[in-house]
């Protein structure tokens, strides 16, 4: 009833499970790290750099993988191929996750694909349109390995290996940059292993170089729209790394311009700067493993 409210009450029989449903239901537990997964996954994100650590991480995992940078491409390679478990980015050019989504379900070509949110935006009505619109589950970015290998847990079929030891995890990062967050990214390195640290680094400062000189023109001429999914975009994976200080600098960017909101001055002021004090934070943080 309006301004009410409704109560329902309902009676349930529920039976002691057995010892051999206790058996499984131990056995549906999250898989441990050293998983590997048996199947084919399709990976869409329009960020190169959230492409390429996406891609290490699955490759740990053992699973094979197909890429698509944007909505469209997605249903077009959804149709040539079967997959066991779509990863969709939302926020992307063309056709957004959720749009592509809708358009992979009507195809009836494999109505009960597992379709996962790859997003930072997660809050409970968040997830509820994702699910509203033919997705499964959500994951967070940045993508951490182990919510990784406990969400293909939940859809796909894995196998134990031996757990193998990791140089990564022996090597001390200086901490006393604040510009960078030495916890996320000594786990990003044990995450994706320390051979790709900095072919991962050189692809984000490409990227993110003429990502923010994007950023500041929309910024200038007021195309706030357009501005917003820039920052977005370069938030992700700049918070990937471990980058804080940049990363919250673009996320607060991010939320004035999709409220068409007036900029705070100082959110967009030594945006530049920034950015090249990020670089050596990452140079500093990387060195101890180049000299390993």
């Amino acid at each position: 009833m309006p301004g009410q409210g409704t109560l329902f009450k309902f009676t349930m029989p529920i039976e002691q499970p057995s010892s051999e449903a206790q058996t499984k239901l131990t056995q549906s537990a999250p898989p441990p790290t050293n998983a590997r997964f048996l199947g084919k996954v399709l990976l869409v994100d329009d960020n190169a750099i959230n492409l390429e650590l996406a891609q290490i991480l699955l490759h740990k995992t053992g699973l094979t993988i197909s890429t698509a940078r944007d909505g469209a491409e997605a249903v077009a390679v959804e149709l040539e191929d079967d997959f066991d478990l779509i990863l969709m980015d939302i926020e992307m050019p063309v056709m957004n996750g959720t749009k592509a989504t809708l358009k992979i379900r009507d195809t009836g070509r494999n109505p009960d694909i597992p379709i996962v949110a790859l997003t930072a935006n997660v809050s409970s009505e968040d997830i509820a349109f994702y699910l509203s619109k033919g997705m499964n589950d959500s994951l967070t970015k940045p993508v951490a390995y182990e919510r990784l290998i406990d969400m293909l847990g939940r859809y796909l079929p894995f196998t134990l290996e031996e757990p193998t030891k990791s140089n990564a995890s022996q090597v001390h990062h200086p901490q006393e940059d604040p510009m960078l967050d030495s916890t996320i990214f000594d786990t990003l390195v044990n995450d994706i292993g320390a051979e790709y640290v900095e072919r991962i680094i050189r692809l984000y400062i490409d990227e993110t170089g003429p990502q923010l000189n994007e950023l500041l023109a929309y910024l200038q001429e007021g195309s706030w729209e357009q501005a917003g999914k820039v920052a977005h975009r370069t938030a992700s994976s700049t918070l990937s790394f471990g980058l804080s200080r940049l990363g919250n600098r673009l996320r607060e960017i991010e939320k004035a311009a999709k409220q068409g909101q007036p900029l705070n001055n100082e959110a967009v002021a030594g945006l530049k700067s920034l950015f090249e004090d990020s670089k050596t934070a990452l140079e500093r943080a990387y060195q101890p493993l180049r000299s390993s």
